[in-house]
C-alpha cells in the first residue's frame, strides 16, 4: 500500500500528539 506524503505527515503528527497527551495524562504509565 502506498500513502501520499501528506497522509504520512498527518499520521506522524497525530501519533506524536496522542503520545504527548497520553504521557501528559498518564505520566506514570511508562
Amino acid at each position: 500500500m502506498r500513502f501520499p506524503p501528506f497522509g504520512w505527515c498527518v499520521a506522524l503528527f497525530l501519533r506524536k500528539t496522542l503520545r504527548c497527551i497520553w504521557e501528559g495524562v498518564f505520566p506514570a504509565a511508562k
